[in-house]
């Protein structure tokens, strides 16, 4: 299952939720919904305060996203769940875990995604409507 309806909040892979329990909130947590189950989520850490925190998962009751303990902060953009998400991801927080600046999280940004932009721009790839990722920097591997 990749999505859950809880009252009127859809729960779906891929979003980012804003963690304001009590215990979280000043540490500024922000899960990734990798899998929703019938009553759980399974979460990434995105973004945490607190050290070794990130690139770990937690289960959350899929109920507790409809109360205030949750909000939306993001909402997944097209092929979510595809090699260039995840290639992003990867390096935004690698970048973020050693205390990286804006512009070094944007350089880390452009590195991965300029192989897609330029394979675009040549005509030989690139990234496309459905949100795959395509061109040289895929070779062999599946989106």
């Amino acid at each position: 299952m990749d999505t859950a309806l809880i009252g009127q909040t859809w729960v779906r892979i891929g979003q980012v939720w804003q963690d304001h329990a009590p215990a979280m909130a000043a540490r500024d947590r922000r899960l990734e919904v990798v899998e929703v189950g019938v009553a759980r989520a399974v979460c990434l850490v995105v973004h945490d305060h607190r050290p070794g925190a990130v690139n770990t998962t937690t289960r959350i009751a899929l109920h507790r996203f409809a109360t205030s303990a949750f909000t939306l902060a993001s909402e997944p953009a097209d092929g979510t769940t595809g090699a260039l998400h995840g290639e992003l991801l990867a390096a935004l927080t690698r970048v973020h875990q050693s205390g990286g600046s804006p512009e070094v999280l944007t350089a880390a940004a452009m590195r991965v995604v300029r192989p897609y932009l330029l394979a675009q721009e040549s005509g030989v790839g690139g990234i496309y409507d459905d949100g795959a990722p395509q061109g040289p920097a895929m070779a062999g591997r599946q989106p």
